[in-house]
């Protein structure tokens, strides 16, 4: 069976705005076609626990907390990838 990796900017669960809903789509896509999907968010808040939906249509989800530092602003990398190093 085949694996993916797929990574998210946000929790893609409630698919509410543009990027969000295309990447829930896609991860929703790709497994109803049976590919495992290893679901990679970085969110603000790291959720307690999952929506049924996502539980159902990932294999597993790991999240990472994004880092709001204002020194980032200054950084020769843009913003939105300096917050999400790890």
């Amino acid at each position: 069976m085949k694996e993916l990796h797929f990574i998210s900017f946000n929790y893609p669960y409630p698919p509410s705005y543009g990027g969000i809903i295309d990447v829930y789509y896609k991860i929703k896509a790709l497994s109803d076609l049976g590919i495992k999907i290893h679901l990679h968010c970085f969110v603000n808040n790291i959720p307690e626990s999952l929506d049924a939906e996502i539980k159902n249509i990932t294999e597993n989800v790991f999240f990472y907390r994004k880092k709001k530092n204002p020194f980032s602003y200054f950084s020769t990398v843009p913003f939105a990838a300096a917050m999400r190093n790890f």
